[in-house]
């Protein structure tokens, strides 16, 4: 089981906290193995994920490769919420883990009936979001692009503004005008 934790540090999370994350991976995969008609293998673990995101499950499949599995934890939300996320947050992206190796290639739905089944078998609540104190997490921040229409000006963010740059258009909900992107000011 890899480990990858950039965020470790200012997080608060500790060495024994993340082996106990560690180990109740192997605990969820031993116990899904079964149920997944197939070998689970121990996925890649990173403590990076910001935000106020607590878990994420990612399959990637390169050219001529097999299927990578990884998943990532909030080291923030882990080191502050700790029992409760081991209890539901592990879980549930364990399952997520287990219901693609078992269902490969086929579609199902992320938080559907092949995933809840999953989270049954774990003895964990099968809740698609989390209820945890966000408050002092940080938080990314996006760069705020400056658009104007007929009648003001409009602040969109980085996602908004790359999506213009490939062709999507925003319209001012009060004049409706095409919003245009304003030139940066020489200092």
């Amino acid at each position: 089981m890899t480990i990858r934790s950039p965020h470790l540090i200012r997080s608060g999370l500790t060495a024994t906290q993340c082996a106990k994350v560690q180990q109740r991976v192997r605990d969820c995969l031993e116990i899904l193995a079964v149920w997944a008609q197939a070998r689970l293998e121990n996925p890649e673990i990173a403590f990076d994920l910001a935000g106020t995101a607590a878990g994420q499950y990612r399959r990637t499949v390169g050219a001529f490769q097999r299927a990578q599995h990884r998943l990532r934890f909030n080291p923030y939300l882990l080191a502050k919420h700790f029992d409760e996320s081991l209890a539901t947050t592990v879980p549930h992206e364990v399952a997520h883990y287990a219901v693609a190796v078992r269902y490969r290639g086929n579609r199902v739905s992320p938080h559907g009936s092949e995933w809840r089944e999953a989270m049954a078998m774990l003895g964990a609540p099968a809740e698609v979001t989390h209820a945890l104190d966000v408050s002092d997490i940080p938080k990314r921040r996006q760069r705020q692009w400056t658009y104007r229409c007929t009648c003001a000006e409009h602040r969109l963010s980085t996602t908004r503004h790359k999506r213009v740059l490939q062709g999507a258009r925003y319209y001012c909900r009060r004049c409706r005008n095409l919003l245009v992107r304003m030139k940066p000011r020489d200092p």
